[in-house]
């Protein structure tokens, strides 16, 4: 199944929207997902958004949010001295 979008609550909130978005390969509740992404997030309040605003705005704050840690850990993994990318295992 395509990694997408499987649900979507927003919340009005006191600073924004708050938007929950389930991302994933497979059904909500679903074990067998190989990617299940749960992001909340206040985004401002907009002007006559249509939902797919609200996803992307959402989406955007997590992409940051993700970028910063991404970068944190590669300093941190540079640091002790290892490369960014580690060895994979071949299992038979």
């Amino acid at each position: 199944m395509p990694i997408e979008i499987r649900q979507c609550v927003v919340t009005p909130g006191t600073n924004g929207d708050i938007v929950q978005l389930h991302i994933s390969d497979a059904p909500l509740g679903d074990s067998a997902a190989s990617v299940a992404l749960h992001v909340t997030a206040t985004v401002p309040f907009l002007e006559a958004p249509l939902l797919l605003h609200l996803q992307r705005e959402a989406m955007t704050v997590a992409q940051e949010t993700l970028g910063g840690l991404l970068q944190k850990s590669a300093r941190e993994i540079a640091a002790a001295g290892q490369g960014l990318e580690p060895r994979r295992l071949h299992r038979r």
